[in-house]
């Protein structure tokens, strides 16, 4: 029995999400496990993600158009005319953390190793959230494009690190 079918089994969880939100909640689990074992030496705290993006964001290495992409999505998602929105406060940042992820995302002229800092930062909270059980709250529900551009930002960024860390 797959864990997805032992879960329902015990609660009724998954009637609302779709098998795309289940499938890509696993992917990123797993392409979070690798980033995390093989770029940040075990080690993918908020403190290393954010190194991790000055060291390489602003490498010509870097799909800049992924980087964009995902930032323009999360200035969606988090920022409105009256500030955040409250999918901001679902991150659940520390208020150091949070009151820098709000100046870059604030920022439209973010250098780009600010805009993949944030971008990192964020995703680093969906790992902890989704490690940690607060994405349960609402059943995983709402979740494929916050995955989706995690998974994408990864991609990119796992190869590119390789790649400058190589070259040093």
């Amino acid at each position: 029995m797959s864990v997805f079918d032992w879960i329902e089994e015990q609660e009724h969880v998954f009637d609302a999400i779709s098998p795309l939100e289940r499938r890509l909640a696993g992917e990123f689990s797993i392409l979070w496990s690798y980033f995390e074992g093989k770029v940040c030496n075990r080690n993918a705290g908020m403190k290393t993600v954010q190194a991790l993006a000055q060291e390489v964001g602003g490498s010509n290495f870097l799909d800049n158009q992924v980087v964009a992409s995902t930032l323009a999505y999360f200035r969606r998602r988090y920022l409105d005319a009256n500030g955040t929105t409250y999918h901001f406060d679902l991150l659940r940042f520390p208020k150091a953390d949070a009151a820098r992820a709000l100046r870059i995302l604030r920022d439209e002229n973010a250098s780009k190793e600010d805009a993949l800092e944030v971008c990192m930062m964020i995703i680093c909270r969906y790992r902890h959230n989704l490690a940690h059980g607060e994405k349960w709250a609402y059943h995983l529900r709402g979740q494929r494009q916050n995955f989706t551009h995690a998974i994408e930002l990864l991609k990119a960024v796992i190869p590119v690190t390789r790649r400058v860390r190589r070259m040093r």
